[in-house]
């Protein structure tokens, strides 16, 4: 899974709305998710495929609150995927779609044999060394 960035992502003019540069979505082709984190922001791209040609949607970004800049670089990402989910949902809803990410925190998901709870409950179990 790779990340383009927007710049990547650029649509001949006659398919954008020349105040942001984005395309309008159509009821055919494919939507595509593209997200990614840093240590204080989350982003979002959505695009579709329209013809044969990639045309971006909408860009969506935001800052990271305080707790969120503690979490892990997986969860982060992850975070930035359900980011994306929640804001362009309207789009997404009862469509097939591809989520690509800069980080491999899907592939690690889907490598997960047992849900993130289940394994935070395990640990709460574990024995303690200090008495």
């Amino acid at each position: 899974m790779v990340l383009r960035t927007p710049a990547s992502l650029r649509c001949s003019k006659g398919e954008t709305d020349d105040r942001t540069g984005a395309g309008n979505a159509t009821n055919a082709g494919q939507f595509l998710l593209n997200t990614d984190a840093s240590d204080n922001d989350l982003g979002a791209v959505l695009s579709q495929i329209q013809g044969d040609r990639e045309v971006v949607i909408a860009y969506a970004s935001r800052m990271l609150s305080r707790s969120e800049k503690t979490y892990c670089t997986t969860k982060k990402e992850l975070l930035a995927v359900v980011y994306g989910l929640k804001t362009f949902k309207q789009y997404l809803l009862e469509r097939h779609f591809t989520v690509r990410t800069a980080y491999s925190a899907l592939t690690w998901l889907r490598r997960t044999p047992e849900p993130l709870a289940q394994q935070a409950s395990n640990r709460s179990r574990r024995p303690s060394l200090a008495r």
